[in-house]
């Protein structure tokens, strides 16, 4: 290919792609999660579950004594596993997603 047909064929693939890039792809909009406390039968734990999230993110859930890392999908749901706090004292949980989604359950054990 000749330096003209070069320098022609790189100025379409530019003009083409100014505008894909202006619209791209969008950017996900932080969300408020719906967060529930759910005892586990063997009362060895809480599963802490949450909805409602914008989009694929790793997740860290923290309550008043640990803190646990977990994934949400790309439907924004996500959950994590809480052994039984210490001395079955109330504690509450509160998720913080790196895609900017939050939410909190308070007075779970």
């Amino acid at each position: 290919m000749g330096s003209t047909a070069k320098t022609i064929f790189c100025a379409m693939a530019a003009a083409l792609a100014a505008p894909a890039m202006l619209l791209g792809a969008g950017s996900a909009q932080a969300a408020d999660l719906t967060v529930s406390a759910e005892p586990q039968i063997t009362t060895d734990g809480v599963w802490i579950r949450w909805t409602g999230g914008s989009g694929p993110a790793t997740c860290t859930t923290v309550s008043n004594w640990t803190e646990v890392t977990s994934y949400q999908d790309a439907l924004g749901r996500g959950g994590a596993m809480f052994n039984s706090p210490p001395r079955w004292q109330f504690s509450e949980y509160r998720i913080t997603c790196d895609n900017g989604d939050t939410g909190v359950v308070g007075l779970a054990y």
